[in-house]
Protein backbone atom coordinates (compact mmCIF):
# COMPACT_ATOMS: atom_id res chain seq x y z
CA UNK A 1 0.00 0.00 0.00
CA UNK A 2 3.04 2.40 0.95
CA UNK A 3 4.55 1.58 -1.99
CA UNK A 4 1.80 2.59 -4.16
CA UNK A 5 1.17 6.26 -2.74
CA UNK A 6 2.80 9.12 -4.65
CA UNK A 7 6.47 10.31 -3.48
CA UNK A 8 4.15 14.08 -3.02
CA UNK A 9 1.99 12.43 -0.09
CA UNK A 10 5.26 10.35 1.31
CA UNK A 11 7.02 13.62 2.02
CA UNK A 12 4.31 16.21 2.38
CA UNK A 13 2.06 13.74 5.01
CA UNK A 14 5.13 13.38 7.49
CA UNK A 15 5.59 16.54 7.19
CA UNK A 16 2.48 17.90 7.46
CA UNK A 17 1.77 15.42 10.66
CA UNK A 18 4.58 16.51 12.34
CA UNK A 19 3.93 20.25 11.99
CA UNK A 20 0.27 20.04 13.51
CA UNK A 21 2.05 17.78 16.13
CA UNK A 22 4.58 21.19 16.78
CA UNK A 23 1.63 23.67 16.57
CA UNK A 24 -0.65 21.64 19.34
CA UNK A 25 2.16 20.64 21.77
CA UNK A 26 3.39 24.36 21.61
CA UNK A 27 0.04 25.77 22.22
CA UNK A 28 -0.79 23.45 24.61
CA UNK A 29 2.65 25.23 26.26
CA UNK A 30 1.94 28.41 26.03
CA UNK A 31 -1.94 28.05 27.13
CA UNK A 32 -0.86 25.96 29.97
CA UNK A 33 2.24 29.10 30.85
CA UNK A 34 -0.50 31.74 30.60
CA UNK A 35 -3.01 30.14 32.86
CA UNK A 36 -0.20 29.15 35.03
CA UNK A 37 1.30 33.18 35.22
CA UNK A 38 -2.60 34.47 35.51
CA UNK A 39 -3.58 32.69 38.08
CA UNK A 40 -0.15 33.55 40.48
CA UNK A 41 -0.92 36.75 39.60
CA UNK A 42 -4.43 36.61 41.12
CA UNK A 43 -3.06 34.21 44.19
CA UNK A 44 -0.28 37.06 44.70
CA UNK A 45 -3.03 39.92 44.27
CA UNK A 46 -5.21 37.14 46.60
CA UNK A 47 -2.64 36.97 49.10
CA UNK A 48 -2.03 40.33 49.46
CA UNK A 49 -5.27 41.63 49.89
CA UNK A 50 -6.05 38.89 52.89
CA UNK A 51 -2.82 40.68 54.54
CA UNK A 52 -3.86 44.02 54.09
CA UNK A 53 -7.08 42.93 55.49
CA UNK A 54 -5.57 41.36 58.37
CA UNK A 55 -3.19 44.70 59.18
CA UNK A 56 -6.08 46.97 58.67
CA UNK A 57 -8.75 45.06 61.42
CA UNK A 58 -9.04 46.86 64.95
CA UNK A 59 -11.03 45.33 68.11
CA UNK A 60 -13.29 47.28 70.06
CA UNK A 61 -15.03 45.25 73.04
CA UNK A 62 -13.64 42.22 71.34
CA UNK A 63 -15.01 42.41 68.38
CA UNK A 64 -13.47 43.71 64.67
CA UNK A 65 -14.90 46.25 62.62
CA UNK A 66 -13.58 49.06 60.06
CA UNK A 67 -9.86 49.86 60.98
CA UNK A 68 -9.01 53.19 60.95
CA UNK A 69 -5.22 52.07 60.50
CA UNK A 70 -5.58 51.96 56.96
CA UNK A 71 -8.08 53.85 54.52
CA UNK A 72 -7.95 50.75 51.63
CA UNK A 73 -9.42 49.10 53.82
CA UNK A 74 -12.97 50.60 53.28
CA UNK A 75 -12.17 50.51 49.69
CA UNK A 76 -11.84 46.73 50.23
CA UNK A 77 -14.54 46.41 52.10
CA UNK A 78 -16.94 48.17 49.23
CA UNK A 79 -15.08 46.36 46.24
CA UNK A 80 -17.99 44.05 44.52
CA UNK A 81 -15.08 41.73 43.38
CA UNK A 82 -14.10 41.09 46.80
CA UNK A 83 -15.24 39.36 49.51
CA UNK A 84 -14.07 38.57 53.20
CA UNK A 85 -15.75 37.34 56.04
CA UNK A 86 -14.15 36.66 59.60
CA UNK A 87 -15.31 33.56 61.77
CA UNK A 88 -14.36 33.02 65.75
CA UNK A 89 -13.39 30.22 67.50
CA UNK A 90 -16.59 28.98 67.16
CA UNK A 91 -17.77 28.76 64.01
CA UNK A 92 -19.89 32.23 64.21
CA UNK A 93 -19.58 34.85 61.60
CA UNK A 94 -18.43 38.12 63.12
CA UNK A 95 -17.87 40.59 59.90
CA UNK A 96 -18.89 39.94 56.48
CA UNK A 97 -17.64 42.59 53.69
CA UNK A 98 -20.83 44.41 51.85
CA UNK A 99 -18.85 44.71 48.46
CA UNK A 100 -20.96 41.84 46.14
CA UNK A 101 -24.18 41.61 45.49
CA UNK A 102 -26.70 39.58 48.51
CA UNK A 103 -26.91 36.63 46.58
CA UNK A 104 -23.07 35.85 46.18
CA UNK A 105 -22.31 36.73 49.65
CA UNK A 106 -24.82 34.11 50.54
CA UNK A 107 -23.82 32.02 48.04
CA UNK A 108 -19.65 32.20 49.08
CA UNK A 109 -20.62 32.54 52.87
CA UNK A 110 -21.96 28.75 52.39
CA UNK A 111 -19.70 27.61 50.59
CA UNK A 112 -16.59 28.68 52.92
CA UNK A 113 -18.67 27.41 56.08
CA UNK A 114 -18.85 24.18 53.68
CA UNK A 115 -15.13 24.40 53.05
CA UNK A 116 -14.33 25.42 56.89
CA UNK A 117 -15.61 21.84 57.62
CA UNK A 118 -13.38 20.15 56.14
CA UNK A 119 -9.45 20.93 57.50
CA UNK A 120 -7.45 23.94 55.74
CA UNK A 121 -4.02 24.63 56.10
CA UNK A 122 -2.97 28.10 56.83
CA UNK A 123 -3.08 30.47 53.72
CA UNK A 124 -4.48 27.21 51.56
CA UNK A 125 -6.11 28.52 48.53
CA UNK A 126 -9.23 26.91 47.25
CA UNK A 127 -11.67 27.72 43.79
CA UNK A 128 -15.47 28.04 44.96
CA UNK A 129 -17.74 27.70 41.77
CA UNK A 130 -21.51 28.50 41.46
CA UNK A 131 -24.24 30.24 39.29
CA UNK A 132 -21.03 30.80 36.60
CA UNK A 133 -18.96 32.60 39.18
CA UNK A 134 -15.27 31.73 39.97
CA UNK A 135 -14.00 32.80 42.61
CA UNK A 136 -10.61 32.03 44.39
CA UNK A 137 -10.27 31.94 48.50
CA UNK A 138 -7.76 31.84 51.09
CA UNK A 139 -8.01 31.04 54.86
CA UNK A 140 -5.73 32.81 56.81
CA UNK A 141 -5.61 32.33 61.02
CA UNK A 142 -5.28 35.98 63.39
CA UNK A 143 -5.12 36.53 66.72
CA UNK A 144 -5.90 39.71 68.87
CA UNK A 145 -5.34 40.09 72.56
CA UNK A 146 -8.75 40.74 74.35
CA UNK A 147 -8.63 43.05 77.63
CA UNK A 148 -7.65 40.23 80.07
CA UNK A 149 -4.93 39.28 78.26
CA UNK A 150 -6.17 36.70 76.51
CA UNK A 151 -5.69 36.07 72.56
CA UNK A 152 -8.95 36.27 70.18
CA UNK A 153 -8.81 33.45 67.43
CA UNK A 154 -10.30 34.07 64.55
CA UNK A 155 -10.06 32.70 60.72
CA UNK A 156 -10.36 35.18 58.12
CA UNK A 157 -10.96 34.10 54.83
CA UNK A 158 -10.51 36.42 51.54
CA UNK A 159 -12.03 35.74 48.11
CA UNK A 160 -11.76 37.79 44.85
CA UNK A 161 -13.34 37.18 41.58
CA UNK A 162 -11.54 35.80 38.60
CA UNK A 163 -14.68 34.96 36.53
CA UNK A 164 -13.10 37.49 34.54
CA UNK A 165 -9.96 36.60 34.36
CA UNK A 166 -10.59 33.27 33.40
CA UNK A 167 -13.09 34.14 30.63
CA UNK A 168 -9.69 36.44 29.00
CA UNK A 169 -7.85 32.78 29.22
CA UNK A 170 -10.78 30.80 28.01
CA UNK A 171 -10.51 33.57 24.88
CA UNK A 172 -6.68 33.69 25.24
CA UNK A 173 -7.06 29.68 24.33
CA UNK A 174 -9.36 29.93 21.44
CA UNK A 175 -7.40 32.27 19.78
CA UNK A 176 -3.85 30.56 20.34
CA UNK A 177 -5.68 27.38 18.89
CA UNK A 178 -7.13 29.28 16.38
CA UNK A 179 -4.09 30.65 15.07
CA UNK A 180 -2.20 27.36 15.39
CA UNK A 181 -4.96 25.70 12.90
CA UNK A 182 -4.72 28.76 10.58
CA UNK A 183 -1.26 28.58 10.89
CA UNK A 184 -1.09 24.56 10.53
CA UNK A 185 -3.44 25.35 7.21
CA UNK A 186 -0.92 28.04 5.69
CA UNK A 187 2.31 26.15 6.49
CA UNK A 188 0.49 22.62 5.09
CA UNK A 189 -0.46 24.04 1.95
CA UNK A 190 2.60 26.08 1.50
CA UNK A 191 4.75 22.80 2.11
CA UNK A 192 2.30 20.55 0.02
CA UNK A 193 3.21 23.48 -3.00
CA UNK A 194 6.90 23.48 -2.10
CA UNK A 195 7.14 19.69 -2.62
CA UNK A 196 5.07 19.51 -5.69
CA UNK A 197 7.19 22.47 -6.74
CA UNK A 198 10.72 20.44 -5.93
CA UNK A 199 9.11 16.96 -7.63
CA UNK A 200 7.87 18.62 -10.69
CA UNK A 201 10.85 17.88 -13.02
CA UNK A 202 10.92 13.72 -11.18
CA UNK A 203 6.88 13.56 -12.70
CA UNK A 204 8.44 15.31 -16.03
CA UNK A 205 11.39 12.90 -15.99
CA UNK A 206 8.61 9.86 -15.51
CA UNK A 207 6.55 11.13 -17.85
CA UNK A 208 9.07 11.45 -20.61
CA UNK A 209 10.15 7.67 -19.67
CA UNK A 210 6.81 6.51 -20.33
CA UNK A 211 7.18 7.92 -24.43
CA UNK A 212 10.99 6.16 -24.79
CA UNK A 213 10.24 3.83 -27.70
CA UNK A 214 11.98 0.60 -26.82
CA UNK A 215 13.00 0.22 -30.82
CA UNK A 216 14.52 3.90 -31.03
CA UNK A 217 15.45 4.51 -27.48
CA UNK A 218 15.93 8.28 -28.15
CA UNK A 219 15.55 10.42 -24.83
CA UNK A 220 15.09 13.98 -24.74
CA UNK A 221 14.93 15.86 -21.65
CA UNK A 222 15.75 19.51 -21.61
CA UNK A 223 14.30 20.39 -18.00
CA UNK A 224 16.90 21.99 -16.00
CA UNK A 225 17.84 20.29 -12.89
CA UNK A 226 16.69 22.01 -9.81
CA UNK A 227 18.50 19.75 -6.87
CA UNK A 228 21.90 18.50 -7.14
CA UNK A 229 19.89 14.84 -6.56
CA UNK A 230 18.18 15.63 -9.77
CA UNK A 231 21.32 16.86 -11.69
CA UNK A 232 23.11 13.51 -10.79
CA UNK A 233 19.97 11.23 -11.44
CA UNK A 234 19.10 13.18 -15.41
CA UNK A 235 23.33 12.81 -16.16
CA UNK A 236 23.24 8.92 -15.08
CA UNK A 237 20.48 9.08 -16.80
CA UNK A 238 21.26 10.44 -19.88
CA UNK A 239 24.95 8.79 -19.85
CA UNK A 240 23.15 5.41 -19.12
CA UNK A 241 21.00 5.93 -22.40
CA UNK A 242 24.13 7.41 -24.26
CA UNK A 243 25.55 3.97 -23.58
CA UNK A 244 22.46 2.11 -24.78
CA UNK A 245 22.85 4.20 -28.09
CA UNK A 246 26.32 2.96 -28.77
CA UNK A 247 25.42 -0.33 -27.67
CA UNK A 248 22.92 -0.31 -30.27
CA UNK A 249 25.45 1.25 -33.20
CA UNK A 250 27.89 -1.66 -32.06
CA UNK A 251 25.27 -3.82 -32.36
CA UNK A 252 24.30 -2.61 -36.08
CA UNK A 253 28.08 -2.27 -36.98
CA UNK A 254 28.65 -5.47 -36.15
CA UNK A 255 26.29 -6.64 -38.53
CA UNK A 256 27.55 -4.34 -41.45
CA UNK A 257 30.70 -5.79 -40.48
CA UNK A 258 29.95 -9.31 -40.68
CA UNK A 259 28.40 -8.64 -44.42
CA UNK A 260 31.32 -6.13 -45.03
CA UNK A 261 34.21 -8.65 -44.46
CA UNK A 262 32.37 -11.37 -45.87
CA UNK A 263 31.60 -10.34 -48.97
CA UNK A 264 34.71 -10.90 -50.44
CA UNK A 265 35.16 -14.04 -49.78
CA UNK A 266 31.67 -15.07 -50.68
CA UNK A 267 31.84 -13.28 -53.97
CA UNK A 268 35.47 -15.35 -55.04
CA UNK A 269 33.29 -18.19 -53.75
CA UNK A 270 30.27 -17.83 -56.25
CA UNK A 271 33.01 -16.63 -58.71
CA UNK A 272 35.04 -20.03 -58.78
CA UNK A 273 31.97 -22.15 -58.93
CA UNK A 274 30.70 -19.91 -61.74
CA UNK A 275 33.75 -20.96 -63.36
CA UNK A 276 33.52 -24.37 -62.39
CA UNK A 277 30.32 -25.01 -63.23
CA UNK A 278 30.96 -23.29 -66.83
CA UNK A 279 32.58 -26.17 -68.51
CA UNK A 280 34.19 -29.88 -68.64
CA UNK A 281 37.61 -29.52 -66.58
CA UNK A 282 40.74 -31.83 -66.23
CA UNK A 283 40.86 -33.60 -62.95
CA UNK A 284 43.43 -31.01 -61.82
CA UNK A 285 41.34 -27.93 -62.50
CA UNK A 286 38.86 -29.45 -60.36
CA UNK A 287 41.29 -29.81 -57.29
CA UNK A 288 42.79 -26.54 -57.84
CA UNK A 289 39.72 -24.63 -58.05
CA UNK A 290 38.51 -26.52 -54.86
CA UNK A 291 41.90 -25.77 -53.03
CA UNK A 292 40.85 -22.64 -53.40
CA UNK A 293 37.62 -22.24 -52.34
CA UNK A 294 38.76 -24.84 -49.00
CA UNK A 295 41.08 -21.99 -48.54
CA UNK A 296 38.37 -19.46 -48.92
CA UNK A 297 36.08 -21.34 -46.84
CA UNK A 298 39.50 -21.30 -43.61
CA UNK A 299 39.54 -17.43 -44.31
CA UNK A 300 35.96 -17.04 -43.72
CA UNK A 301 36.26 -19.29 -40.80
CA UNK A 302 39.01 -17.22 -39.17
CA UNK A 303 37.27 -14.21 -39.77
CA UNK A 304 33.65 -15.13 -38.42
CA UNK A 305 35.91 -15.83 -35.53
CA UNK A 306 37.73 -12.05 -35.42
CA UNK A 307 34.15 -10.33 -35.72
CA UNK A 308 33.28 -11.88 -32.86
CA UNK A 309 36.91 -11.03 -31.13
CA UNK A 310 35.23 -7.58 -32.60
CA UNK A 311 32.39 -7.38 -31.29
CA UNK A 312 33.45 -8.27 -27.64
CA UNK A 313 36.09 -5.32 -27.56
CA UNK A 314 34.79 -2.92 -25.04
CA UNK A 315 36.72 -0.59 -23.54
CA UNK A 316 40.16 -1.59 -24.26
CA UNK A 317 39.83 -5.23 -23.44
CA UNK A 318 40.92 -7.70 -26.47
CA UNK A 319 40.10 -11.72 -26.18
CA UNK A 320 43.78 -13.11 -26.73
CA UNK A 321 47.01 -10.72 -26.31
CA UNK A 322 49.86 -12.21 -27.80
CA UNK A 323 53.52 -11.05 -29.45
CA UNK A 324 52.81 -10.35 -33.10
CA UNK A 325 55.62 -9.59 -35.70
CA UNK A 326 54.39 -6.62 -37.44
CA UNK A 327 57.17 -7.31 -40.44
CA UNK A 328 55.81 -10.94 -40.92
CA UNK A 329 51.90 -9.39 -40.71
CA UNK A 330 51.88 -6.72 -43.14
CA UNK A 331 54.11 -9.01 -45.57
CA UNK A 332 51.03 -11.14 -45.01
CA UNK A 333 48.60 -8.59 -45.34
CA UNK A 334 50.68 -7.16 -48.94
CA UNK A 335 50.68 -10.38 -50.37
CA UNK A 336 47.09 -11.08 -50.06
CA UNK A 337 46.55 -7.61 -51.22
CA UNK A 338 48.67 -7.84 -54.19
CA UNK A 339 46.11 -9.14 -56.71
CA UNK A 340 43.36 -6.84 -55.62
CA UNK A 341 45.77 -3.27 -56.12
CA UNK A 342 47.02 -5.13 -59.75
CA UNK A 343 43.36 -5.19 -60.60
CA UNK A 344 43.37 -1.49 -59.66
CA UNK A 345 46.62 -0.80 -61.32
CA UNK A 346 47.74 0.01 -58.63
CA UNK A 347 51.65 -0.69 -57.09
CA UNK A 348 52.36 -1.64 -53.46
CA UNK A 349 55.70 -0.23 -52.23
CA UNK A 350 57.03 -0.64 -48.65
CA UNK A 351 60.37 0.01 -47.17
CA UNK A 352 60.94 -1.62 -43.40
CA UNK A 353 64.20 -0.30 -41.00
CA UNK A 354 66.16 -3.22 -39.49
CA UNK A 355 65.01 -4.75 -36.06
CA UNK A 356 62.27 -6.42 -34.27
CA UNK A 357 58.90 -4.65 -34.33
CA UNK A 358 57.28 -6.60 -32.06
CA UNK A 359 53.64 -5.69 -30.70
CA UNK A 360 51.14 -7.03 -27.86
CA UNK A 361 47.45 -7.80 -28.93
CA UNK A 362 45.13 -10.21 -31.13
CA UNK A 363 47.33 -11.54 -34.61
CA UNK A 364 43.87 -11.72 -36.01
CA UNK A 365 42.37 -9.04 -35.48
CA UNK A 366 45.44 -6.53 -36.50
CA UNK A 367 45.63 -8.46 -39.47
CA UNK A 368 41.55 -6.97 -40.17
CA UNK A 369 42.65 -3.50 -38.92
CA UNK A 370 45.72 -2.97 -41.43
CA UNK A 371 44.00 -5.05 -44.17
CA UNK A 372 41.11 -2.20 -43.87
CA UNK A 373 43.44 0.64 -43.88
CA UNK A 374 44.94 -0.66 -47.27
CA UNK A 375 41.86 -1.59 -48.71
CA UNK A 376 40.24 1.84 -48.50
CA UNK A 377 44.14 2.90 -49.62
CA UNK A 378 43.93 0.98 -52.74
CA UNK A 379 39.94 2.21 -53.19
CA UNK A 380 40.69 5.32 -53.13
CA UNK A 381 43.55 5.90 -55.27
CA UNK A 382 43.98 6.98 -58.56
CA UNK A 383 44.75 4.29 -61.13
CA UNK A 384 48.67 4.49 -61.73
CA UNK A 385 49.59 5.24 -58.81
CA UNK A 386 51.49 3.88 -55.80
CA UNK A 387 50.52 2.75 -52.29
CA UNK A 388 53.16 3.32 -49.99
CA UNK A 389 53.99 1.19 -46.38
CA UNK A 390 56.39 2.40 -44.03
CA UNK A 391 57.25 0.69 -41.10
CA UNK A 392 59.95 2.28 -38.81
CA UNK A 393 60.97 3.07 -34.67
CA UNK A 394 60.87 6.94 -33.92
CA UNK A 395 62.96 8.33 -31.24
CA UNK A 396 60.50 8.68 -29.04
CA UNK A 397 59.93 5.11 -28.42
CA UNK A 398 56.90 4.59 -31.10
CA UNK A 399 56.87 2.00 -33.77
CA UNK A 400 55.19 4.04 -36.76
CA UNK A 401 53.34 1.86 -39.40
CA UNK A 402 52.44 4.45 -42.13
CA UNK A 403 50.14 3.49 -45.46
CA UNK A 404 50.15 6.45 -47.97
CA UNK A 405 48.10 7.19 -51.11
CA UNK A 406 47.67 9.44 -53.57
CA UNK A 407 44.43 9.52 -54.18
CA UNK A 408 41.01 11.32 -53.90
CA UNK A 409 41.93 12.44 -50.55
CA UNK A 410 39.69 14.41 -48.12
CA UNK A 411 38.71 17.96 -46.35
CA UNK A 412 38.50 18.79 -42.68
CA UNK A 413 34.93 17.87 -42.83
CA UNK A 414 35.08 14.60 -44.20
CA UNK A 415 38.10 13.93 -42.02
CA UNK A 416 36.34 14.65 -39.05
CA UNK A 417 33.39 12.39 -39.85
CA UNK A 418 36.18 9.94 -40.87
CA UNK A 419 35.02 6.44 -38.58
CA UNK A 420 31.37 7.51 -37.97
CA UNK A 421 29.45 4.74 -39.83
CA UNK A 422 28.82 3.86 -42.67
CA UNK A 423 30.65 7.03 -43.61
CA UNK A 424 32.26 7.29 -47.10
CA UNK A 425 34.52 10.14 -48.31
CA UNK A 426 33.72 10.84 -52.20
CA UNK A 427 31.27 8.12 -52.80
CA UNK A 428 31.41 8.58 -56.75
CA UNK A 429 34.65 7.38 -56.16
CA UNK A 430 34.49 4.67 -54.09
CA UNK A 431 32.99 1.19 -54.44
CA UNK A 432 29.12 1.60 -54.46
CA UNK A 433 29.09 -1.59 -52.61
CA UNK A 434 31.27 -0.58 -49.69
CA UNK A 435 29.63 0.08 -45.98
CA UNK A 436 32.25 2.52 -45.41
CA UNK A 437 32.89 -0.02 -42.55
CA UNK A 438 36.77 -0.11 -43.04
CA UNK A 439 37.91 2.95 -40.97
CA UNK A 440 35.27 2.71 -38.65
CA UNK A 441 36.23 -1.27 -37.86
CA UNK A 442 40.22 -0.36 -37.90
CA UNK A 443 40.23 2.17 -35.24
CA UNK A 444 38.05 0.61 -33.50
CA UNK A 445 40.74 -2.42 -33.19
CA UNK A 446 43.93 -0.34 -33.01
CA UNK A 447 42.70 1.35 -30.16
CA UNK A 448 41.71 -1.51 -28.03
CA UNK A 449 44.88 -2.40 -28.28
CA UNK A 450 46.27 0.64 -27.12
CA UNK A 451 47.60 1.99 -30.45
CA UNK A 452 47.07 6.17 -31.81
CA UNK A 453 45.52 6.49 -35.30
CA UNK A 454 46.70 9.82 -37.03
CA UNK A 455 45.25 10.98 -40.48
CA UNK A 456 46.60 13.62 -42.77
CA UNK A 457 45.16 13.90 -45.66
CA UNK A 458 44.86 16.76 -48.63
CA UNK A 459 41.93 16.64 -51.65
CA UNK A 460 43.03 15.34 -54.43
CA UNK A 461 46.71 14.57 -53.38
CA UNK A 462 46.54 11.49 -51.25
CA UNK A 463 45.84 10.39 -47.24
CA UNK A 464 48.60 8.95 -45.07
CA UNK A 465 47.56 7.19 -42.24
CA UNK A 466 49.84 6.20 -39.04
CA UNK A 467 49.29 4.28 -36.91
CA UNK A 468 51.62 4.72 -33.74
CA UNK A 469 52.65 1.89 -30.74
CA UNK A 470 54.39 2.33 -27.68
CA UNK A 471 57.39 0.33 -27.23
CA UNK A 472 60.49 0.41 -24.69
CA UNK A 473 62.56 -1.68 -27.14
CA UNK A 474 65.88 0.57 -28.38
CA UNK A 475 65.50 1.63 -32.25
CA UNK A 476 67.27 -0.04 -34.88
CA UNK A 477 70.22 1.75 -37.16
CA UNK A 478 69.48 0.54 -40.52
CA UNK A 479 67.23 0.32 -43.28
CA UNK A 480 65.52 -2.46 -45.98
CA UNK A 481 63.58 -1.44 -48.89
CA UNK A 482 61.18 -3.37 -50.66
Amino acid sequence: MWNRVSLTLKITGPLIIMEIMGLVFGGLTLVSKIEKARLKEIDTLLIGQADLIEESLKVTHGLPEKGAKNELFGELDRDPKVFFQIVDGTGTIIYTSKGPKATIQTQISQLIMERAQKPLAPEELFVMSFGGELWRSIKENIEYPDRTGSLLKWQVYTAVDQTASMSELYFIRKLIFGGAILLAIVTSLATAAIVLLTTSNLRLFAQSLAHINPDNPVWNFNVAAQSAEEGLLFTSFGKMMGEMETARQNQKLFIANASHELKTPVAGMMAALEVLLSRERAVADYQAICRDLLKTVKDMRRLTGVLLDTSLIEGGKIQQCLPIDLKTLIETVMDRWKPNAKAHNISLRWQFEKGQFTVMGSLELVDVAISNLLDNAIKYSYQGNEVELHLRRQTDGFIKLSIKDYGVGMNAAEQEKLGDIFFRADVSRSNKDSFGLGFANAKKILHSHGARLLVNSTPKSGTEISILWETRVPPPTADKTS
